[in-house]
């Protein structure tokens, strides 16, 4: 493939004042949606504005065609539109997220790999995974969410019982309509581009899956600087329970975002108007 740069893409003053359909912009650049909602994001991305219908998004010509040009160069950089593939986790890919946790924390996570196992055959959708496209064995990033009842969420949350303990009785399958409530018990990414990937193919499966299925509540807990960074990116809330004397306890290290209400992220704000949008 030959280099394309921006001059070889004719963008006209008439671009600049064209708004297109998210359709209209997919078919132009070429890129899936994860994809493109990861470009459109970043500070050179694609300006947006609401439809006229205020239930989708437009955008702007111009920008889309600039994305459009750096999507080929980036093409040349990688070997193709992306170097990664997302797939969810089945038990064969284990020890590759394994080698992952040791390369970004220097240590094995503690777990039982059966326990996984089990988790990730009752529901085939716990965890999405980035793997690179030329060593099928190289996982890049993952985000891990059990769906339970919020009831063995807060216990262990609150320390009353270990994550480990979790069963797979515990884990629901996604086979019957209604809300779900979310522990996020690992998220995991050697560069964090891998993790935006992970994370808008996340919100992708959950688009598709609405209005039937939906996130009432995502948990997490965060017991490092660099968890509680990442919450802080998508304006989780710390958990509180009231205690027995009728007081407000914060817990610590827990955190809770609800899907129920506005987010103040703009990813989460615009996955919740897409998703309104097909009720």
């Amino acid at each position: 493939m030959s280099n394309t740069s921006k001059g070889q893409i004719l963008i006209t003053g008439k671009d600049e004042s064209t708004w297109l359909s998210l359709s209209q912009a997919l078919d132009i650049t070429s890129m899936k949606k994860a994809a493109f909602y990861y470009y459109r994001d970043k500070p050179d991305g694609v300006r947006t504005r609401n439809a006229n219908n205020k239930k989708d998004k437009q955008y702007n010509a111009a920008d889309t065609k600039r994305l459009k040009a750096r999507k080929e160069d980036l093409e040349i950089v990688y070997g193709g539109e992306f170097e990664t593939e997302l797939k969810w986790l089945v038990p064969a890919d284990l020890p590759a997220i394994l080698r992952l946790d040791y390369e970004v924390y220097s240590e094995y996570l503690v777990g039982e790999p059966n326990l996984y196992a089990a988790w990730i055959t009752k529901n085939t959708h716990v965890a999405l995974c980035a793997f690179d496209k030329l060593d099928p064995n190289k996982c890049l990033a993952y985000v891990s969410a059990l769906p339970l009842p919020e009831k063995v969420i807060l216990q262990v949350l609150k320390g009353e019982k270990c994550e480990l303990d979790i069963t797979a009785d515990n884990i629901l399958t996604y086979d019957e309509p209604g809300e779900y409530t979310l522990l996020v018990n690992s998220v995991v990414a050697s560069e964090e581009r891998y993790l935006n990937r992970v994370l808008h193919g996340v919100l992708d499966y959950w688009e598709n899956n609405a209005p039937e299925r939906k996130i009432k509540r995502l948990y997490a807990e965060a017991t490092s600087d660099r968890g509680r960074s990442l919450l802080r990116r998508f304006y989780f809330s710390e958990v509180s329970t009231i205690t027995n004397s009728g007081e407000l306890e914060i817990v610590n290290d827990a955190y809770y975002l609800d899907l129920q209400r506005p987010a103040q992220s703009k990813i989460i704000r615009e996955f919740q108007e897409r998703v309104k949008a097909k009720e």
